[in-house]
């Protein structure tokens, strides 16, 4: 898990951080065989669009936005910042 600020969302607070200071979930990632088609199907059946910033490649798709993203990864590939590999459960 790690906490990310997204300073284009224009969210701001007085506070030190705690979980209460928690917004939303920014991304969520998942690992498939084929991240191209996959991202491709939830364009095409949810309307889900690519992220603007995002890279749109064989091994590695992020699509939604600043507000939520859903980071399409192949199985295999190292996960920054860890640099651990993706792997089936």
């Amino acid at each position: 898990m790690e906490f990310i600020v997204r300073y284009e969302n224009q969210h701001f607070s007085n506070y030190f951080f705690s979980s209460q200071e928690i917004l939303c979930i920014s991304e969520i990632g998942l690992a498939t065989d084929f991240p191209l088609q996959f991202s491709e199907s939830m364009n095409e059946i949810y309307k889900l669009p690519y992220f603007e910033k995002g890279p749109i490649r064989e091994n590695f798709v992020a699509m939604g936005s600043n507000e939520g993203l859903l980071l399409i990864s192949k199985l295999g590939r190292p996960w920054y910042p860890s640099k651990k590999t993706l792997a089936k459960l």
